[in-house]
Formats: structure tokens, sequence, C-alpha cells
């Protein structure tokens, strides 16, 4: 059974026109500028495959039973809200490999970029 991400990266083959630089591209997964790109996106996708993940990240769809995004919850409590936060930040905390980091490797590495090295000096 093919992932939801490589499912995904298939769909785009449907003749959509995508143009860069002035020229058609033919096959987008196959063209280096996108490359970066669909990985992530496939890497996103695969969470709700993810059985230690897609309850972190996702609901069952009532009309499939499939998982499906927290972002598409239909937010009714606070509790929703919260579930939907928490999907993303599992996405944003999400490393080349689709890995969550250690706890604490992200953050740190955040703080510097946005505070500056002399901030954290005394860490």
């Amino acid at each position: 059974m093919t992932g939801l991400g490589e499912q995904f990266i298939k769909s785009l083959q449907d003749g959509r026109a995508v143009w860069l630089d002035g020229e058609r591209v033919d096959k987008i997964a196959g063209h280096p500028a996108f490359q970066g790109t669909l990985n992530t996106l496939k890497r996103l996708f695969d969470t709700l495959d993810d059985p230690k993940l897609q309850g972190r990240v996702g609901f069952r769809s009532p009309k499939t039973g499939d998982y499906v995004h927290n972002a598409y919850l239909a937010l009714s409590s606070a509790e929703d809200l919260k579930r939907r936060t928490r999907a993303f930040e599992i996405w944003g905390r999400m490393d080349a490999r689709g890995d969550e980091p250690a706890f604490g490797v992200r953050p740190f590495v955040g703080h510097r970029l946005v505070r500056g090295p002399e901030k954290v000096s005394g860490i």
C-alpha cells in the first residue's frame, strides 16, 4: 500500500501547468527545484500513516474512516483547539528525517537564531 505522502506526490502528475524560470516543468516530482518542498510535504502526510503519530496529528474522518490532519477538525471546544495546536507543534518540530528531535534541541537553535548568540552565552 502506498503511503499518503507518496499518493500526494503522485497526484501532482495530473497534467497541471507548472512553470519555472519561463520553462514548463512536466514532472514536478522529478525536478530538483521542488525536491525539498516535496520531501517535506511527503513527511508531513506520512505522519497520518504512522501509528505513533496519527492520533496526535489527526482524527478519523467520519465519512471515510481514514486519518485526516487536525487542521481540518471542526472546532467545537477548547480541547479541539488544543488538539489542532499540538498537531502543528509536532509538524513544526520534525527534522529532515521526519523524526521529532530530542527535547530542547530545536528550541535552543531557534532561540539562537532569534535572540542571537550573545543572549545565550551563559547556557
